[in-house]
C-alpha cells in the first residue's frame, strides 16, 4: 500500500495507517443474535431498496439498501448505547462482492 501511494503522491502515514487499524467490527462467532439481527438488516434493506425505488433515486437496489441499513444500524447503535453485529460467513461476503462488482460491471 506504501508503494502505491508514493506513486500518486498521497500521505504514505495516512495510508499505512488506515491499511493497519481496520476500524470495523467482524463477527467470527455464529451466535444466533447475530443471525436474528442480519436477517433485520436484510429486511431493512428490502424497505431501503423499496423508499429509494418510491423516491426515484438511481439505482435504488443498491443506494436505498446501503443508506437504510446505515440509518438503522447507526440510530440502533446510538440509542441503545451498543454496538450491534450482524453475522456475514466469509464465504458469503467475497461472493455478494463479486456480484455487485459484475453486476455493476456489467452495465
Amino acid at each position: 500500500m506504501p508503494g502505491i501511494a508514493k506513486e500518486v503522491r498521497a500521505n504514505i502515514v495516512v495510508s499505512s495507517w488506515s491499511s493497519s487499524h481496520y476500524p470495523f467490527q467482524t463477527a467470527s462467532s455464529f451466535e444466533i443474535g447475530k443471525l436474528l439481527w442480519t436477517m433485520l438488516l436484510i429486511g431493512i434493506a428490502c424497505g431501503g431498496h423499496q423508499l429509494a425505488k418510491y423516491l426515484k433515486i438511481p439505482a435504488p437496489w443498491l443506494m436505498g439498501s446501503m443508506v437504510g441499513v446505515t440509518v438503522f444500524q447507526s440510530s440502533a447503535s446510538f440509542y441503545m448505547n451498543h454496538d450491534f453485529v450482524s453475522w456475514w460467513p466469509d464465504a458469503v461476503m467475497i461472493v455478494l462482492q463479486v456480484l455487485i462488482a459484475a453486476s455493476i460491471g456489467g452495465r
